[in-house]
Parts: structure tokens; sequence; C-alpha cells
């Protein structure tokens, strides 16, 4: 983290009882997580390489188009 995107920098945490709303909440982070496209890794020795693999998840990508299927069953 760099010192700038500490300042000022203000978070919250709020419970979600909506069972629909968790399974989006989780359906985000699992996208996240699974991120082989456009995430990077840190090595031991401090550097940054692109991780590489085999599904070539991009969390953008795949946000939209789930997006685009909500939309469309709606």
């Amino acid at each position: 983290l760099m010192d700038r995107n500490l300042n000022r920098r203000v978070e919250a945490m709020v419970g979600i009882d909506d069972p629909g709303l968790v399974a989006r909440l989780d359906e985000v982070l699992d996208t996240a997580l699974a991120d082989d496209r456009l995430a990077w890794d840190l090595d031991g020795d401090g550097v940054w390489t692109r991780t590489v693999g085999a599904r070539g998840l991009a969390t953008h990508d795949h946000l939209m188009d789930l997006a685009r299927v909500r939309c469309e069953t709606e």
C-alpha cells in the first residue's frame, strides 16, 4: 500500500441479512479471487509477476457479463 492510499480514508462495515445480497456479494468476491488474467503475484523477493492461469478469468469482464444476464432476465 502506498502512504497516500491511507490518508483521509474511511471504511465501514455493515451486516448483510438479505440472503440474495449475501449470495451476490459471495459471487463478486469469488470472482475477484479467481481472477487469473488481470491479477499479479508478489513473490518472496518482492518481485511482481503477472498471474498466468488456465481459465483466463478477468474480474471486470466476468462481472459485466453477470450484470448483462441480470438485466436480460429482469
